[in-house]
Parts: C-alpha cells; sequence; structure tokens
C-alpha cells in the first residue's frame, strides 16, 4: 500500500487552488465550512453524516477540505484526509477504468503527464504506479513550475549519488525511477542544459538498468518516453551514449526517429551520421529510399587520417552509401577503395561502442569516392533488371 498520508501532505502543500464552478459562491463555501466544523460534532452520527456530504460534493469542496486537513482539531483534520484519500483513489480507478470526469483530473496530475505517457492502457498504468511510488516527484513539477528545472536537476543529482555502483551504489535503477527520469526529462515545461540531459543518460545506460525494466507495462512505455526524449533533445554531444540508449532500448523501434534526425540538416553533422549508423544496426531493405536524398548531400562530418593510411574526407553521402550497401545485404568494403576498409560490419552493434565507427566510411580522393559510387549505380541497375 503507498503511504496514504504522505501522499496526501504533498497534495495538500503544493496543489494550486482548485475551483469547481461555483464553489466560490457564498452560501456553497458557508455550507462547505459548516460541514468541516461538523466533522468535530460531539456526536458521532453527526460526524458520519458531514463525512458522507462532503464525500457526495466531492471535488467542489475540495478547498474546504484541504484547510480542514490542516485543523488543529485532530477529528477533523483526520476526516478530511480520509475524504481526500477516498477522491484521490476514485480519480486513480476511473482513469486505470479509462473513464472521463465531467472536468479534468485534479488530484492526479494526469493532464501534464498524458501526452508523455499515452493514453492506453500501458500508459496509464505506468503513469499509475510512478505517481504512487512517487507522489512528491510529480507534484513539485506540476504545481511549481517556475522550480521544477532546478528540482529535477537536484533530483537526478540524488539518483547519481545513490546509483553509480564503483563508488558502493545500486547497481541498476528501478522500472519507477527509469521513469521518473524520462517523465522529467520529456516535460516541456523544464529548461534543462546538456549537462543535465548527460547525467540522464549516464544513468540509464547500464545493462542492469535495461533489463530492470523488461517487459509490460514498464518496456513499451520507457520506449515511448525514450523516443519522445531523444527526439526533443536532438542536440547531444555525447552521440555514443545515445547509441548505448539506441542499444539498450530503442533499436528497431527507433528507426523513424533516426531517419529523421538523419535528415535534418539543421543538427549537428556528427549527430546526424550517428543517426545513420542507427539504420545500419537495426534498419531493414525497406528503410533504403529514406536515405535516398543523402546520398548526395556533400555535409562534412569529419577528416582524419588512421596511422599510415592516407587522410580521408567522411561526408553525409558517404555514410549514406555505407548504411544502404549494408542495407542491401551486401558489404560496403566490396564497393570502396583497395587501400583503406571503406564501412564496417554493422550487423554488430556491440563492436562499435567503443570506438568512432562513423570515421570508416570517408574517402582519401574525389576519385575514390566517385568509383564507389559508380559501383554502387551499376549494382542498383542489375537488381533492378532482375526483377
Amino acid at each position: 500500500m503507498p503511504d496514504v498520508y504522505g501522499i496526501l501532505g504533498v497534495l495538500l502543500s503544493l496543489l494550486t487552488p482548485f475551483t469547481a464552478p461555483g464553489a466560490d459562491e457564498p452560501a456553497r463555501a458557508g455550507e462547505a465550512s459548516r460541514l468541516i466544523r461538523q466533522l468535530g460534532d460531539d456526536s458521532f452520527a453527526g460526524r458520519e453524516e458531514a463525512s458522507r456530504q462532503l464525500l457526495a460534493r466531492g471535488r467542489a469542496v475540495l478547498p474546504a477540505l484541504r484547510q480542514g486537513a490542516l485543523d488543529r482539531d485532530p477529528e477533523i483534520a483526520t476526516r478530511c484526509r480520509r475524504i481526500l484519500d477516498e477522491l484521490w483513489s476514485a480519480e486513480i480507478n476511473a482513469l486505470l477504468a479509462d473513464r472521463q470526469w465531467d472536468g479534468d483530473y485534479v488530484l492526479i496530475p494526469w493532464a501534464n503527464c498524458r501526452d508523455q505517457f499515452g493514453t492506453d492502457e500501458a500508459g496509464r498504468r505506468f503513469f499509475v504506479d510512478l505517481i504512487t511510488r512517487h507522489p512528491d516527484f510529480f507534484e513539485r513539477l506540476r504545481a511549481r513550475p517556475q522550480l521544477a528545472s532546478a528540482f529535477f536537476q537536484e533530483h537526478v543529482g540524488k539518483i547519481r549519488a545513490a546509483f553509480y555502483p564503483r563508488l558502493g551504489g545500486r547497481d541498476s535503477l528501478a522500472p519507477s525511477e527509469v521513469g521518473c527520469l524520462l517523465a522529467g526529462a520529456t516535460d516541456p515545461r523544464l529548461d534543462l542544459g546538456d549537462d543535465t540531459h548527460q547525467k540522464v543518460v549516464d544513468l540509464l545506460a547500464f545493462d542492469t538498468t535495461f533489463r530492470a525494466t523488461e517487459g509490460p507495462p514498464g518496456r513499451p512505455v520507457v520506449t515511448r518516453l525514450m523516443l519522445a526524449w531523444v527526439g526533443r533533445w536532438k542536440s547531444l554531444d555525447n552521440v555514443g551514449g545515445l547509441n548505448q540508449l539506441m542499444e539498450g532500448y530503442l533499436r528497431r523501434e527507433g528507426i523513424p526517429l533516426a531517419r529523421t534526425i538523419a535528415l535534418d540538416r539543421r543538427l549537428r553533422p556528427w549527430t546526424r551520421a550517428w543517426a545513420l549508423i542507427w539504420i545500419g544496426f537495426y534498419g531493414a531493405a525497406a528503410d533504403r529510399a529514406a536515405l535516398r536524398p543523402l546520398l548526395s548531400e556533400h555535409t562534412l562530418v569529419s577528416r582524419h587520417g588512421f596511422g599510415g593510411e592516407p587522410q580521408r574526407d567522411v561526408l553525409i553521402r558517404d555514410l549514406a552509401l555505407g548504411v544502404t550497401i549494408h542495407l542491401s545485404g551486401r558489404n560496403p568494403a566490396d564497393f570502396g577503395p583497395r587501400d583503406v576498409v571503406f564501412g564496417a560490419d554493422l550487423g554488430d552493434p556491440k563492436k562499435y561502442l567503443a570506438h568512432p565507427h562513423c570515421l570508416y566510411f570517408g574517402f582519401a580522393t574525389a576519385e575514390a569516392r566517385a568509383a564507389a559510387f559508380a559501383r554502387w549505380r551499376e549494382t542498383e541497375k542489375a537488381d533492378s533488371r532482375a526483377k
């Protein structure tokens, strides 16, 4: 069972005032106040009747109930808390049953989170699990938006301090902790810097955390949140961290997002290059069509040389060519110049977590590049004739 009084304490201190239609009318406010006082009546029957009437009025008397829960009379405070608990449970049950209220949910922050978690059963159940386990987290994000960014950054710092196994901490995050991190990272109201996002990456990119979120309802919703997060934070400096998240959480489900990133010329070339590699890892032959516009893009990704090898320029079109060849079931190395390795074994993503594999797609000369593209065009024509 959740700590009901702890939950209510958070709700009482953080909820923004709610006013139902007509609840501020003097007569109705006076009646609510009278019923609150009746909760401390000497007669048990009188106290029970007041509780029944307040519960029947429901959310229309929330301001009075919140005030009453702080009353010095322990009987009044206890009964108000019990009524608030019943109303909170009613909203939870309505959400799980996918029923609609006459108005918005008031005691649970569903309005702020429904787009992030999704309104299907898995999304609703995962959200309910999170707010039951971490009610203060979501209420502070909702009730104090001007302080929410600082709160979330502090929250991330506390998890990091308690987590790292090499520092004697825990060796994995619970699914609910993963959910809280992604809920904050995807909240459009929060203004978070790259440093905070990178700390979230560091926490999530552990094999033990991957395994902790396996299975429904956690993994489908975690994947949904992860896609929203990466889609929002596409300017990530540490693309290696994103690649680890792709390997651990997204895989084939992340391909549509990877295509979007790869085709977006407003993003940094290096980020787009890694998106192309993701497509090479987890894509299929049908994904080649989306890469066709990139085969003519000359944006420079990197210029480098390995040991005694000639210096190479890596262009977006070079990466697109290598990935396209790989997705056709062929080896990119068969199309590159003979003095260097063009492309690499895209069939094993783990092989590339330790070194910058994007760099293996460049050409030392314009002639070598032209020859590789010519060979691929001839291969495509032969494939077309064979159909």
